[in-house]
């Protein structure tokens, strides 16, 4: 095998899921808030790449998750 080529066989493409379609039914989250205690909860998003253009260490995903 050459290294210096990288060939294509298929692209794998998931189905889109409507916008705005319902996660959870209404009953549903009014249970969790009431599990909750009616307090706010926190959430982090993030998103990728985890490393840098010139090297596969995951520093940065790690500086991430120290956040969190």
């Amino acid at each position: 095998m050459d290294s210096k080529k990288f060939n294509v066989n298929r692209i794998w493409k998931p189905q889109a899921t409507p916008v705005n379609q319902p996660i959870f039914a209404k009953s549903q989250l009014q249970s969790f808030n009431k599990d909750v205690g009616n307090k706010a909860i926190q959430m982090t998003v993030v998103c990728g790449p985890y490393t840098a253009n010139n090297e596969l260490s995951y520093e940065a995903l790690k500086d991430i998750l120290a956040i969190v």
